[in-house]
């Protein structure tokens, strides 16, 4: 299988009959996949998270831009507290206050952030599970 580079490939839709629009949009989403690759993501989990980023607000999309939803830092935080009951997890309150202090361009941003917590805290809730389940 070839590898190809951003450039490559935003240089063949040009060349082709490939809008760019769609082009970039296959560019961003391969962007997306080497991250989740990267980071070892996992898109049940991701799309667990959105679920509850739409409890809040049923128009959030993985990439609505922050700014552009009206979300102030207390609405980012009622949605942390949503991916916290939907993911059966609990994170520490110093989380608030560095929640406060991102700035996240997109929800996919936010999601990405509370993945990398929830996966931070795997071996905690593991070895809480296993120390609960003994007899």
């Amino acid at each position: 299988m070839n590898k190809y580079t951003k450039e490559e490939f935003l240089k063949a839709a040009e060349i082709g009959e490939v809008s760019m629009i769609d082009a970039r949009h296959i560019v961003s989403l391969l962007d997306e996949a080497k991250a989740m690759i990267e980071n070892k993501s996992n898109i049940p989990m991701r799309n667990k998270i959105l679920e509850a980023c739409r409890t809040y607000d049923r128009t959030v999309e993985f990439d609505s831009d922050f700014s552009k939803i009206s979300l102030d830092s207390l609405d980012t935080i009622d949605m942390m507290m949503q991916v916290e009951e939907a993911m059966n997890v609990s994170f520490p309150t110093e989380i608030e206050h560095e929640i406060h202090t991102q700035q996240f361009k997109t929800v996919g941003d936010f999601i990405i952030y509370m993945e990398k917590l929830i996966n931070a805290q795997a071996p905690t809730n593991q070895q809480i599970n296993a120390s609960t389940n003994q007899p």
